[in-house]
């Protein structure tokens, strides 16, 4: 007999107290997840920053003010985005129905796809004001920035998964399966697939080469970077989604919905790559 890990914590964190309001472990996870990337963001700007003209001729408080801006267009790119993209794709008929659900995020429902198409919009958006400084990166340079501090925002999201107790996998008898008590999206007291977790050690092993390369300001390369993190994340994705459980009615197919989306953003992430190749090669022409 195996003595499974049974997994039933409480949804909420903490409350604040006074105003009674409840805090969730997934919004919590949330928020360390988009802070560090804040932290991980201005950290390579300031190397990229010394290293192009000095520590001393360094504009901190430019780098602050960017990194503020970025921030906001991005939280709001991939909030909204990945909100109309569980809409749209895993639940149409119904929002359609209860249209004024779209806006209780109370009640779940955030697709990492629409965060990609949302964070890709905003950044169009954010660029329309081009920084003068060399060390502020603008286009496919921004994405490579975006890439490594990503990759800590996405495993603490499937962290906050874990602990809502959603996206869980298919039943199975590994000595590391999980006992979820109460899924969201599966029938519980049975050991699953802690496919969460699986999703969040891949982001955080990325995240490991990804700061290397990163490191003293080398993160800029014209979206390389960018583009072997979307391959390698959403190819993970098609893997790993063979071992959850169905979320949506689609997912009763040969593929899930999940895999499905991930093909374009594999696709983008080609693009990038070709597209940083042959500039390349037109630049020693």
């Amino acid at each position: 007999m195996i003595a499974y890990f049974v997994w039933n914590p409480s949804r909420e964190a903490f409350v604040i107290p006074y105003i009674d309001f409840p805090i969730y472990w997934y919004s919590l996870w949330f928020a360390i997840g988009f802070y560090g990337a804040v932290v991980i963001a201005r950290h390579l700007l300031k190397s990229r920053a010394c290293a192009t003209v000095g520590e001393q001729a360094a504009d901190v408080p430019a780098i602050d003010r960017y990194i503020e801006r970025l921030a906001l267009y991005g939280f709001l790119g991939v909030v909204i985005g990945a909100r109309l993209g569980h809409i749209l794709f895993y639940e149409p008929s119904y929002y359609f129905h209860h249209p004024l659900d779209i806006l209780n995020f109370r009640q779940g429902g955030l697709a990492s796809h629409g965060a990609v198409i949302g964070l890709c919009f905003a950044l169009w958006r954010f660029q329309k004001r081009r920084s003068s400084l060399p060390y502020l990166p603008y286009g496919a340079d921004l994405l490579d920035l975006l890439a490594i501090s990503s990759a800590w925002t996405a495993g603490c999201i499937r962290v906050g998964n874990f602990f809502n107790q959603e996206i869980v996998g298919f039943i199975s008898d590994l000595p590391w399966a999980v006992i979820f008590i109460s899924p969201l999206d599966a029938e519980g007291g049975v050991p699953r697939h802690p496919a969460q977790l699986y999703e969040a050690l891949v982001s955080f092993l990325l995240l490991i080469p990804l700061l290397i390369l990163g490191r003293n300001g080398r993160f800029a390369t014209d979206g390389r970077i960018a583009g072997w993190y979307l391959i390698i994340t959403f190819t993970s994705r098609i893997a790993l989604e063979t071992l959850k459980a169905p979320q949506c009615s689609f997912d009763t197919g040969t593929l899930h919905m999940g895999q499905l989306l991930s093909i374009p953003v594999i696709l983008f992430g080609i693009g990038l790559l070709t597209r940083a190749h042959f500039k390349n090669k037109l630049s020693h022409l």
